[in-house]
């Protein structure tokens, strides 16, 4: 489904202060932003059972449908965290000075040099198994050690 990635922009965390302290204020739906790769600032259509979330922990979501009325609006539509967008997604960069992953320079994670390229690296051993099963349609890919191991981060969300 990539490129159909949303990043999430949450506001700014606001505090109110109670008797047992200062807690954080929980965000509000409309507040939240989000922006795709290609159509810039994009909004979650009022139909959609995520319209009232008022917050996406992983910070990306992942659409199957965009359409246009009053503004343009995606209506399917789940959390995803950066793993999958890293294993399927576009070009992956690194900045390994600021520690920064970025898939396409345009989703961007921090995370630990030695992560990105390690999931970089991962990922071209992906796209030559999946070259390999295209080529051998009967080959059985699901006890590959490289295969079992992106399972496993997937399942665990890299845990």
């Amino acid at each position: 489904m990539y490129p159909n990635i949303l990043k999430v922009k949450h506001p700014e965390t606001n505090y109110i202060e109670t008797l047992q302290g200062n807690v954080a204020r929980d965000f509000e739906a409309k507040n939240i932003k989000l922006y795709s790769k290609n159509d810039g600032r994009l909004f979650i259509h009022p139909s959609s059972v995520n319209f009232s979330v008022n917050k996406f922990e992983d910070g990306f979501l992942l659409y199957f449908n965009k359409v246009q009325t009053t503004k343009a609006y995606v209506r399917d539509c789940t959390m995803v965290s950066a793993y999958p967008i890293f294993l399927f997604g576009g070009e992956i960069t690194t900045d390994l000075e600021g520690s920064i992953a970025s898939v396409d320079n345009c989703f961007h994670v921090k995370a630990f040099p030695r992560i990105s390229v390690l999931m970089n690296g991962l990922r071209k051993l992906l796209d030559r198994i999946l070259i390999e099963k295209v080529k051998k349609v009967n080959l059985d890919i699901s006890n590959n050690d490289a295969i079992k191991l992106i399972i496993e981060i997937l399942n665990r969300n890299g845990e």
